[in-house]
């Protein structure tokens, strides 16, 4: 009988300190990463405001070639969105929507998350340092209620996206810097880059 006892204290402490921790969970995150390629600002602003460019640069289209992307009919400006349905678990299911843009200075997007009620945002701020040359910052942030999106905003926001935005900045550069000197405004940068429309 006593030792059930100390059993059920042991568990009350135990339960009373994981109510304190949740309690203590922010659950509001930011994060930024930024690079400087050797590319004019209206360019990166060309492929930063195409959502269709994605595809070229980003490691989350690499990380599984079986997933569905499924785009608006416009993939750039505001209101321009895509979905994707990917049975591996670091992409899973999700949308990403233009919301805001500044020409040649910031494209901002909001992001849902399959199974997750937080609100999510990525931001891409173009600074022209010269005329060939604009530095890239490319930011994230989160804000939960849930617990388990309260504990991953928390701890692991910086170990976790942070290693993905510098190889994803890593590879936008060198896909930048590789695209033609001059495109006519009404072609794509990248001739490979497909759309399937919604």
């Amino acid at each position: 009988m006593k030792a059930l006892k100390i059993i059920g204290i042991i568990l009350a402490v135990i339960v009373l300190a994981a109510l304190v921790f949740i309690m203590t969970l922010k659950g509001e995150g930011h994060l930024e990463r930024s690079i400087t390629v050797q590319v004019p600002v209206e360019k990166v602003f060309r492929v930063a405001n195409d959502l269709a460019y994605a595809k070229d640069w980003s490691p989350w289209f690499q990380i599984d070639p079986e997933t569905k992307y499924v785009f608006s009919a416009r993939t750039s400006g505001v209101g321009a969105k895509y979905t994707w349905e990917s049975d591996h678990s670091d992409v899973g299911t999700g949308e990403q929507e233009i919301i805001e843009v500044k020409e040649n200075e910031l494209v901002k997007t909001r992001m849902a998350f399959g199974g997750m009620t937080g609100t999510y945002y990525a931001s891409f701020v173009l600074r022209k340092i010269n005329d060939t040359t604009t530095e890239v910052t490319w930011t994230y942030d989160g804000k939960a209620d849930a617990v388990l999106e309260k504990l991953f905003i928390d701890y692991g926001t910086e170990p976790v996206l942070g290693p993905v935005y510098e190889q994803g900045l890593a590879s936008l550069k060198a896909y930048l810097e590789g695209l033609p000197a001059s495109v006519p405004a009404g072609e794509r940068l990248s001739k490979d880059t497909t759309v399937v429309a919604e």
